[in-house]
């Protein structure tokens, strides 16, 4: 892939943002054993973001992406609820949201946007959905967790990975990617998501260093 056209400016990424907020405003590979009915809170701190497996600052697309699906559990007035493979919502939030997230993703004329958008909404659906079911570390459920099996050791002097994943693999128990920083850490095995703007900057950047 040219790495020119994966790189998206900070604008796109604010106009990306504007338009969420508007539209808000104005309208595992495991199954889980039960629907999450617990109430879900919107916010998303620092410290959970770079637990999952980053040290990269919360990307303002995925906060812009609770904050629409918190506003719009508000506004039909229908639980948000997980369940299923990769944090999936179910039940009738989900009936109603699909229907406005169409609508907000036609709205969206440009490719890169639709996919800043389709990728935070993966993101924060599965950071949601997957609150207090799976280990951070690890990705598995906590019953399976196998972190202390894993053995930390030191990457070669000069050596570093990058891991570029899909959103649909962001927290997915069969993901193995997640084993090299688990095993070398995030300082030297970085994870970079697909479609969000701050990660691939981040990358494409470094590589040029190089």
């Amino acid at each position: 892939m040219n790495p020119s056209h994966r790189i998206t400016s900070r604008s796109r990424s604010k106009s990306y943002g504007s338009i969420i907020t508007s539209l808000s405003r104005s309208t595992r590979s495991y199954s889980l054993p039960s629907p999450r009915k617990d109430p879900i809170d919107g916010t998303l701190t620092l410290q959970e973001w770079q637990n999952w497996g980053t040290n990269s600052p919360v990307p303002a697309s995925i906060i812009d992406a609770i904050a629409y699906l918190k506003a719009f559990e508000r506004e039909s007035d229908a639980q948000m609820i997980f369940g299923g493979n990769g944090g999936r919502l179910i039940g009738e939030y989900k009936i109603k949201e699909d229907k406005k997230h169409r609508v907000a993703y036609q709205a969206l004329g440009d490719s890169e946007m639709k996919l800043q958008f389709f990728s935070a909404r993966q993101i924060a659906c599965r950071l949601l959905g997957s609150r207090g079911y799976l280990c951070q570390k690890c990705w598995l459920p906590y019953e399976d967790c196998m972190c202390l099996k894993v053995k930390p050791c030191p990457l070669w002097r000069g050596i570093r990975f990058w891991l570029y994943m899909h959103p649909k693999d962001f927290l997915r128990q069969n993901n193995t990617g997640k084993v090299l920083w688990q095993v070398f850490g995030v300082e030297a095995a970085t994870l970079c998501l697909f479609g969000i703007v701050e990660h691939e900057e981040t990358m494409w950047n470094e590589f040029k260093k190089a």
